[in-house]
């Protein structure tokens, strides 16, 4: 009788023992899926990043094309350059002037700003210079700008044109990176994201030079 009990003991702790290892079994295999799943859902949002960078890219591509290519199929000029690549050089060369008469005008509004001399002239100068890039984000990008003046609220004159030198001082860079990649082969989309919020910090920029005597 003692022997069947210990038998039947024994038994009962190997079935405990089995129907543990079978739960177990099926709840590493129920994670073994879903790692899986996960795994191949990650593969593919990294795929559909990378395609929509590649559209993104050769929308830009596209767009330069058009903004640079001249309608007329013809040469340019006796060394056998084609219109378009006349016409893109000039746009260079407008793009690489209007960033030195900016930062000569800013030169000139920080002189004024110390002599406490007439701000309108420099003023201007900023303003026109600016709007070779405004004309080409706009060509570029399809994501327009808007300009809020209501952030000025409060501001005096002084306050209004030191803003203006501040603002200039730290566009300058990103006018010549704009001019770098529009030169470039290769289209770097951060630069292409980059442009409504740069299009809006020159709309800024050309409203307050307006405000400047």
């Amino acid at each position: 009788m003692f022997k069947r009990t210990i038998i039947a003991s024994v038994a009962v702790v190997l079935c405990l023992a089995l129907s543990s290892n079978a739960v177990l079994g099926q709840t590493s295999a129920s994670e073994q899926q879903a790692a899986a799943a996960a795994a191949e859902l990650a593969a593919r949002q990294q795929e559909s990043q990378r395609l929509q960078l590649e559209r993104e890219r050769d929308a830009f591509n596209m767009q330069m094309n058009d903004f640079l290519t001249d309608s007329r199929d013809i040469i340019a000029n006796r060394s056998g350059i084609s219109a378009f690549e006349a016409r893109r050089q000039a746009q260079r060369q407008e793009l690489r002037k209007s960033l030195r008469d900016f930062q000569s005008a800013s030169g000139e509004l920080s002189v004024a700003l110390g002599l406490k001399s007439g701000l309108k002239g420099p003023a201007e100068k900023i303003r026109k210079s600016t709007g070779p890039f405004l004309e080409l984000i706009k060509r570029l990008s399809t994501n327009r700008a808007r300009f809020d003046a209501s952030e000025f609220k409060g501001f005096t004159p002084k306050d209004l044109s030191w803003e203006v030198l501040t603002t200039a001082e730290r566009l300058a860079p990103a006018l010549a990176a704009m001019i770098r990649a529009e030169r470039s082969d290769s289209v770097d989309t951060q630069f292409l994201r980059s442009l409504p919020k740069l299009e809006a910090e020159l709309l800024r920029l050309q409203w307050m030079t307006k405000k400047l005597k």
